[in-house]
């Protein structure tokens, strides 16, 4: 059976964790500046402390994308819970480990390819990730890419793939879209998008009603 019919509002959520990315942290220095003030030396172990202080044995997490690096993907195995991973444009490139990591170490990772509980539209489920579902009076579109607003640093197949997936979450009628990707370069984020990228939400997962209720 699949995780994702256990998915609800007081599911955990969290995007863009980047384990193992040692390049991020140039990127995003406020990880760095959190990490200190927590009075830990590696970003990483922070990131899994932070990961481990609500997230209990059991849980189920989703993640929208951008989990680790190839080399640090073993990190899942010090995280409590089970992962629905939504791909982001740093997890396709790793696809084979992903479904090589899913045989070997069960009860740990989903992944979602394509994009699911939606009308069969022309999409490549190699590059497409998402899930559509209603939640606390929202029909809301998880993504790792922001499907609103136009973000300008996208381009490529990450913007191709993006462009395919905001024109689902119109003619699904979608109301919110949950994301990641843009970290905190969310200044041209739309009012009907919730940005979780890590940075943005403490430095670790929070249920998604917290989100629509706040």
């Amino acid at each position: 059976m699949s995780w994702l019919e256990e998915l609800n509002e007081n599911t955990w959520i969290v995007s863009d964790t980047h384990f193992y990315h040692f390049n991020i942290n140039k990127y995003e220095p406020s990880r760095l500046k959190a990490m200190s003030k927590a009075g830990f030396n590696e970003p990483d172990e922070f990131l899994i402390y932070q990961w481990n202080s609500v997230v209990k044995p059991g849980d189920l997490v989703l993640h929208l994308g951008d989990f680790s690096t190839k080399k640090g993907f073993d990190v899942i195995q010090k995280l409590n819970g089970r992962i629905i991973l939504i791909l982001g444009n740093h997890d396709i490139p790793m696809v084979n480990k992903l479904k090589k990591f899913v045989e070997e170490f069960p009860g740990k990772l989903e992944v979602v390819y394509g994009v699911k509980d939606c009308q069969p539209w022309l999409l490549d489920p190699q590059w497409s990730s998402g899930l559509i579902r209603e939640m606390c009076g929202f029909r809301i579109m998880f993504s790792h890419y922001p499907l609103v607003s136009d973000n300008p640093y996208m381009r490529g197949n990450a913007k191709e793939t993006r462009d395919a997936m905001a024109e689902v979450f119109k003619r699904e009628a979608c109301e919110v879209n949950i994301h990641g990707h843009v970290h905190t370069n969310d200044e041209h984020t739309d009012k009907n998008e919730i940005n979780v990228s890590i940075e943005r939400i403490g430095f670790k997962p929070v249920k998604i009603i917290d989100l629509l209720t706040k």
